[in-house]
């Protein structure tokens, strides 16, 4: 009887990881090296692997509509024609003593042989840990196919950068370069952290102006900083970020009707 299968496959199991698997089965069985024995059915249970595959490739990259292979006897096994049914993908193998036909992998071989051989030991048993490495090697290099590496495709780098240039293109169109100077007038942008600080708790902040002021300049600070003259009723440090500054521009028709808004700011 197969015992591991009977407990991790069955419905009321539901597939469960090593652990819990060997804490069922130690309900009723033992054997010598039990857990050795469950660690590699888990292992080898065709759910976990299509899972985890689904997980870890076609999640980021999609799924395959054919694969071409050796023929290696590997890719006949149980887990990959599951898979390729699964997927709707089509496995394609070379013909038989001819790596040619798949050409892109043995190109790729190439290149990893000439990495491996700068860099491995005399022994040449250190290979397998400068692989991960080897790989980011080429991630990076520029294919004269495409004109781009692999990592800029797959992150999509290239675009990213046109789009931040073209973003910063049309920012800078209606920008302009803005200066104050000691005595100038300006109004003060009431900031989610500047109204915390000197609101009153029974008033709403989208029913106040955007703006208070208009406060006088004295002093420049810094390179972007200005710092103002407060009314006493604002507790707050006198200097701020030209960003929530604006120039104020006095209302210099007296026959205009004036609107009387309630102070935007009071104390707590």
């Amino acid at each position: 009887m197969n015992c591991c299968g009977e407990t991790h496959d069955a419905k009321w199991a539901g597939h469960p990881g090593e652990e819990r698997t060997l804490a069922l089965l130690a309900r009723s069985y033992y054997w010598p090296k039990m857990g050795e024995d469950v660690q590699a059915y888990v292992k080898s249970c065709l759910r976990k692997r299509l899972s985890c595959f689904s997980s870890n490739v076609v999640k980021h990259f999609g799924s395959h509509r054919d694969i071409v292979s050796d023929q290696d006897a590997r890719f006949i096994g149980r887990f990959w024609v599951e898979l390729f049914k699964l997927l709707g993908s089509e496995l394609k193998f070379s013909t038989t003593n001819h790596p040619q036909t798949d050409g892109q992998t043995e190109r790729i071989n190439a290149l990893l042989e000439e990495y491996l051989r700068h860099y491995v030991t005399a022994t040449q048993k250190n290979w397998v840990d400068l692989l991960d490495t080897a790989q980011l090697c080429y991630n990076l290099q520029r294919s004269s196919t495409t004109g781009m590496s692999p990592l800029s495709w797959l992150l999509g780098l290239g675009s990213l950068e046109k789009a931040a240039r073209r973003m910063k293109k049309y920012a800078d169109r209606d920008r302009r370069p803005l200066e104050f100077q000691v005595g100038d007038k300006v109004l003060l942008k009431l900031t989610p952290q500047i109204w915390k600080k000197i609101s009153s708790k029974t008033r709403q902040r989208g029913l106040i102006p955007k703006y208070d002021g208009p406060f006088e300049v004295i002093k420049l600070v810094g390179q972007v900083a200005y710092m103002l003259k407060l009314p006493e009723r604002l507790k707050l440090h006198p200097t701020f970020h030209i960003s929530i500054l604006k120039p104020y521009h006095e209302d210099l028709d007296a026959e205009r009707v004036q609107t009387k808004q309630a102070p935007p700011l009071v104390m707590k």
